[in-house]
């Protein structure tokens, strides 16, 4: 993934998208500054996908942030950058499915309470790493608990 982001950050300065090319340089950056703190030769797919995740959540906190101060230049610039991460991502579990896997997961605990929750996040992200997000899990967690 690393050498898809180079070569697509070749691309976009060759065709002069600003925007883009500053996005997959602070990725470029960050996933360099893990290698280090690592101590890693190359950067592997977990930790391409952990550090892709920060970045998007980076601007996801960004985006609430500017929308509450009611900043729509900032917040049409970090839908863009998200937008622009996201294509790295791999193909998302759909809220159908996820919900299914949920209800699934609440079923199988017995007595099922607040406490639950963590663990149920951490056995879904564990059997679909990349695919699901645990902020999702623990929105559609607690949609399922009220209803």
């Amino acid at each position: 993934m690393f050498e898809k982001i180079s070569n697509d950050l070749k691309t976009f300065m060759k065709s002069k998208q600003e925007l883009e090319v500053s996005v997959l340089r602070m990725l470029i950056a960050d996933l360099k500054n893990e290698m280090i703190n690592l101590q890693l030769v190359s950067i592997d797919d977990g930790t391409f996908f952990k550090v892709l995740r920060r970045n998007i959540t980076k601007r996801e906190e960004a985006l609430e942030v500017y929308i509450k101060a009611n900043r729509k230049d900032f917040v049409d610039k970090e839908k863009m950058e998200i937008d622009i991460l996201k294509k790295y991502l791999p193909m998302q579990l759909s809220d159908l499915d996820l919900e299914s896997l949920v209800k699934e997961e609440i079923s199988n605990v017995k007595n099922f309470s607040q406490k639950d929750i963590g663990l149920i996040i951490k056995n879904l992200s564990s059997r679909f790493p990349n695919q699901v997000d645990g902020r999702r899990i623990s929105e559609i967690i607690k949609r399922s608990i009220n209803t």
